[in-house]
Protein backbone atom coordinates (compact mmCIF):
# COMPACT_ATOMS: atom_id res chain seq x y z
CA UNK A 1 0.00 0.00 0.00
CA UNK A 2 1.53 3.51 -1.17
CA UNK A 3 1.40 6.99 1.25
CA UNK A 4 -0.03 9.12 -0.39
CA UNK A 5 0.49 13.23 -0.22
CA UNK A 6 -1.57 14.67 2.52
CA UNK A 7 -1.76 11.60 4.36
CA UNK A 8 -4.11 10.17 2.28
CA UNK A 9 -3.47 6.31 1.90
CA UNK A 10 -3.54 4.93 -1.81
CA UNK A 11 -5.13 1.52 -1.92
CA UNK A 12 -4.20 0.83 -5.47
CA UNK A 13 -2.09 3.17 -8.55
CA UNK A 14 -2.52 1.97 -11.86
CA UNK A 15 -2.41 3.16 -15.28
CA UNK A 16 -4.75 2.04 -17.64
CA UNK A 17 -3.85 0.04 -20.69
CA UNK A 18 -3.48 1.54 -24.08
CA UNK A 19 -2.25 4.53 -23.38
CA UNK A 20 -5.06 6.62 -22.32
CA UNK A 21 -3.46 9.47 -19.69
CA UNK A 22 -0.61 10.87 -18.44
CA UNK A 23 -1.62 9.82 -14.72
CA UNK A 24 -2.19 6.91 -12.93
CA UNK A 25 -5.27 6.08 -11.63
CA UNK A 26 -5.48 6.01 -7.29
CA UNK A 27 -8.56 4.71 -5.20
CA UNK A 28 -7.75 6.21 -1.99
CA UNK A 29 -8.08 4.13 1.54
CA UNK A 30 -10.39 7.08 2.85
CA UNK A 31 -12.78 6.97 -0.87
CA UNK A 32 -13.49 2.82 -0.42
CA UNK A 33 -13.47 3.03 4.14
CA UNK A 34 -16.15 6.06 3.90
CA UNK A 35 -18.33 5.40 0.88
CA UNK A 36 -18.07 2.86 -1.02
CA UNK A 37 -17.66 0.00 1.08
CA UNK A 38 -20.36 0.93 3.07
CA UNK A 39 -22.92 1.75 0.17
CA UNK A 40 -21.93 -1.12 -2.14
CA UNK A 41 -22.51 -4.78 -1.12
CA UNK A 42 -20.75 -6.62 -3.86
CA UNK A 43 -18.44 -4.15 -5.16
CA UNK A 44 -14.48 -4.91 -4.40
CA UNK A 45 -11.04 -3.08 -4.39
CA UNK A 46 -10.11 -6.13 -7.21
CA UNK A 47 -12.69 -5.76 -9.24
CA UNK A 48 -12.36 -2.24 -9.14
CA UNK A 49 -8.94 -2.55 -10.41
CA UNK A 50 -9.41 -4.33 -12.85
CA UNK A 51 -12.11 -1.75 -14.97
CA UNK A 52 -9.64 0.77 -14.02
CA UNK A 53 -6.39 -1.41 -16.07
CA UNK A 54 -8.36 -2.62 -18.95
CA UNK A 55 -11.21 -0.80 -19.73
CA UNK A 56 -13.39 -1.99 -22.41
CA UNK A 57 -14.75 1.29 -23.57
CA UNK A 58 -14.18 4.95 -21.75
CA UNK A 59 -16.97 7.54 -21.53
CA UNK A 60 -17.10 11.45 -20.29
CA UNK A 61 -19.59 11.66 -17.21
CA UNK A 62 -22.64 13.63 -18.58
CA UNK A 63 -22.91 15.67 -15.26
CA UNK A 64 -19.12 16.79 -15.34
CA UNK A 65 -16.33 17.08 -18.14
CA UNK A 66 -13.38 16.08 -15.85
CA UNK A 67 -15.10 13.41 -14.46
CA UNK A 68 -14.50 9.50 -17.37
CA UNK A 69 -16.88 6.23 -16.56
CA UNK A 70 -14.76 3.45 -17.32
CA UNK A 71 -16.79 -0.22 -18.06
CA UNK A 72 -15.10 -3.66 -18.43
CA UNK A 73 -17.16 -6.20 -20.36
CA UNK A 74 -15.57 -8.71 -18.15
CA UNK A 75 -16.81 -7.28 -14.90
CA UNK A 76 -20.12 -8.31 -14.05
CA UNK A 77 -22.72 -9.64 -11.91
CA UNK A 78 -23.87 -12.88 -13.01
CA UNK A 79 -27.08 -11.20 -13.91
CA UNK A 80 -24.21 -9.30 -16.78
CA UNK A 81 -24.88 -5.59 -14.90
CA UNK A 82 -21.41 -4.18 -15.25
CA UNK A 83 -19.44 -2.39 -13.35
CA UNK A 84 -19.18 1.24 -13.98
CA UNK A 85 -16.08 2.79 -12.08
CA UNK A 86 -16.35 7.33 -12.04
CA UNK A 87 -13.36 9.10 -11.78
CA UNK A 88 -11.83 12.28 -11.70
CA UNK A 89 -9.18 13.90 -14.23
CA UNK A 90 -8.84 17.12 -13.28
CA UNK A 91 -5.34 18.50 -14.54
CA UNK A 92 -3.71 20.12 -11.73
CA UNK A 93 -4.12 16.47 -9.85
CA UNK A 94 -0.96 14.44 -9.39
CA UNK A 95 -3.44 11.49 -9.78
CA UNK A 96 -6.41 10.34 -11.75
CA UNK A 97 -8.87 9.62 -8.41
CA UNK A 98 -11.49 7.10 -8.26
CA UNK A 99 -14.88 9.14 -7.57
CA UNK A 100 -16.81 6.04 -6.90
CA UNK A 101 -17.99 2.89 -8.35
CA UNK A 102 -20.95 0.35 -8.84
CA UNK A 103 -22.79 -2.32 -10.89
CA UNK A 104 -24.74 -0.17 -13.27
CA UNK A 105 -28.18 -1.45 -14.82
CA UNK A 106 -28.59 1.49 -16.99
CA UNK A 107 -25.12 3.33 -17.80
CA UNK A 108 -26.43 6.26 -18.90
CA UNK A 109 -23.30 8.45 -19.60
CA UNK A 110 -21.89 10.82 -21.34
CA UNK A 111 -20.30 10.48 -24.42
CA UNK A 112 -18.11 7.70 -25.85
CA UNK A 113 -14.51 8.55 -25.96
CA UNK A 114 -12.68 5.27 -26.33
CA UNK A 115 -13.89 2.07 -27.42
CA UNK A 116 -11.13 -1.24 -27.06
CA UNK A 117 -13.05 -3.75 -28.34
CA UNK A 118 -12.19 -2.15 -31.87
CA UNK A 119 -8.65 -1.56 -33.07
CA UNK A 120 -6.21 -0.11 -30.44
CA UNK A 121 -2.90 0.85 -31.51
CA UNK A 122 0.07 -1.44 -31.37
CA UNK A 123 2.51 -0.72 -28.66
CA UNK A 124 5.26 1.29 -30.12
CA UNK A 125 3.12 3.39 -32.61
CA UNK A 126 4.41 6.62 -33.79
CA UNK A 127 2.95 9.85 -34.09
CA UNK A 128 3.84 11.65 -37.06
CA UNK A 129 2.91 15.37 -37.93
CA UNK A 130 3.17 17.67 -40.67
CA UNK A 131 2.09 21.29 -40.11
CA UNK A 132 1.29 23.08 -43.19
CA UNK A 133 2.32 26.96 -42.10
CA UNK A 134 0.46 29.14 -44.83
CA UNK A 135 -2.41 27.36 -44.39
CA UNK A 136 -2.12 27.09 -40.54
CA UNK A 137 -3.32 23.23 -40.49
CA UNK A 138 -1.84 20.68 -38.47
CA UNK A 139 -1.88 17.26 -39.90
CA UNK A 140 -1.62 13.96 -37.42
CA UNK A 141 -1.29 10.51 -38.35
CA UNK A 142 -0.41 6.96 -36.48
CA UNK A 143 2.73 5.53 -38.18
CA UNK A 144 1.61 5.22 -41.97
CA UNK A 145 -2.10 5.63 -41.67
CA UNK A 146 -4.04 7.84 -44.38
CA UNK A 147 -7.52 8.53 -43.75
CA UNK A 148 -10.53 7.56 -46.84
CA UNK A 149 -13.21 9.74 -44.98
CA UNK A 150 -13.16 12.44 -42.69
CA UNK A 151 -15.14 13.62 -39.29
CA UNK A 152 -15.47 17.12 -38.17
CA UNK A 153 -15.81 16.31 -34.30
CA UNK A 154 -15.99 19.96 -33.48
CA UNK A 155 -15.31 23.85 -35.15
CA UNK A 156 -12.30 23.08 -37.65
CA UNK A 157 -10.93 19.95 -35.50
CA UNK A 158 -11.38 16.10 -38.08
CA UNK A 159 -10.45 12.78 -37.30
CA UNK A 160 -9.91 10.84 -40.07
CA UNK A 161 -11.14 7.05 -40.59
CA UNK A 162 -9.04 4.72 -43.03
CA UNK A 163 -10.79 2.83 -45.53
CA UNK A 164 -13.02 0.25 -44.20
CA UNK A 165 -11.87 1.10 -40.34
CA UNK A 166 -14.07 2.48 -37.98
CA UNK A 167 -11.45 3.88 -35.57
CA UNK A 168 -9.59 6.88 -36.79
CA UNK A 169 -5.98 7.10 -37.04
CA UNK A 170 -5.56 10.84 -38.23
CA UNK A 171 -7.03 13.97 -37.44
CA UNK A 172 -6.39 17.17 -39.19
CA UNK A 173 -6.67 20.77 -36.75
CA UNK A 174 -7.41 23.69 -38.67
CA UNK A 175 -6.40 27.71 -37.39
CA UNK A 176 -3.97 26.45 -34.48
CA UNK A 177 -2.43 29.82 -33.88
CA UNK A 178 -5.43 30.87 -33.37
CA UNK A 179 -6.64 29.36 -30.67
CA UNK A 180 -5.98 30.44 -27.34
CA UNK A 181 -3.86 27.59 -24.87
CA UNK A 182 -7.43 26.56 -23.21
CA UNK A 183 -9.00 25.97 -27.01
CA UNK A 184 -5.48 24.32 -27.53
CA UNK A 185 -5.61 22.34 -24.53
CA UNK A 186 -8.88 21.20 -24.87
CA UNK A 187 -8.20 19.92 -28.22
CA UNK A 188 -4.62 18.08 -27.63
CA UNK A 189 -7.11 16.12 -24.92
CA UNK A 190 -9.84 15.48 -27.50
CA UNK A 191 -7.56 14.36 -30.06
CA UNK A 192 -5.80 12.07 -27.42
CA UNK A 193 -8.61 10.58 -26.32
CA UNK A 194 -9.67 9.15 -30.23
CA UNK A 195 -6.98 8.88 -31.26
CA UNK A 196 -5.74 6.73 -27.86
CA UNK A 197 -2.55 8.25 -27.47
CA UNK A 198 -0.82 10.22 -24.62
CA UNK A 199 -1.73 13.97 -24.34
CA UNK A 200 2.16 14.79 -24.56
CA UNK A 201 2.29 13.18 -27.74
CA UNK A 202 -0.32 15.30 -29.76
CA UNK A 203 0.95 18.41 -27.66
CA UNK A 204 4.35 17.70 -28.71
CA UNK A 205 3.02 18.09 -32.43
CA UNK A 206 1.22 21.17 -31.86
CA UNK A 207 4.13 23.17 -29.98
CA UNK A 208 5.89 22.78 -33.37
CA UNK A 209 3.27 25.02 -34.78
CA UNK A 210 3.42 28.02 -32.43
Amino acid sequence: MAQANQNRLILFQVTPDGNLYDRPVVLYQDTWELHIRPNKSNVTVNAIREVVATPSYVYRDKMAETRHVLINNNVSTQRGTKMTVFFETASMARYNLVATAFYNRNPNVGPLLYDFTTRIPAAGSVLRSSYDDGSDILYLGIDDAQSAEDEEIEDGVYLGYPEGMDSPCTAMVFGIRKRTPEQRNHVIERLANALRLRQQQVREAFEKAY
